[in-house]
């Protein structure tokens, strides 16, 4: 990524706190897709790009559901961080493995509560 990229992903990172403070759903998914966008074109790959875009086509009944679990936002949020991080210090395998645990919507789960949390809140009454 150049540096302008590098910069813009930190600080598009940073702006969105508010965003994560608020649980803000929308303004939340609105943000992912910038952040995933600056992603896509620092990777200098279109072929990869629109790979990714069309597994979006594919996958977005369910991407319009996933941040409306408990916490679902927050991990997010934290995810980016430390893909940011990654991007910042130019280290391409912690960027590479932390983005794949990103996509990853399994990872981590240990039990039922780990269940309750990830629903959506709607159905939590």
């Amino acid at each position: 990524m150049s540096p302008e990229e590098r910069t813009a992903i930190a600080e598009l990172h940073l702006n969105a706190a508010v965003v994560v403070e608020n649980e803000d759903e929308e303004g939340w998914q609105a943000v992912n897709m910038e952040f995933h966008e600056i992603l896509y074109r620092g990777s200098r790959n279109p072929c990869l790009r629109q790979e990714i875009l069309r597994l979006r086509t594919r996958t977005g009944a369910y991407r319009k559901q996933a941040f409306g679990s408990v916490g679902r936002i927050q991990t997010s949020y934290a995810h980016h961080l430390e893909i940011v991080n990654a991007i910042q210090a130019s280290d391409s395998k912690a960027a590479a493995s932390t983005i794949f645990l990103h996509m990853s919507p399994g990872h981590g789960t240990r039990g039922v509560a780990d269940i309750i949390v990830n629903m959506p809140k709607a159905l939590l009454g």
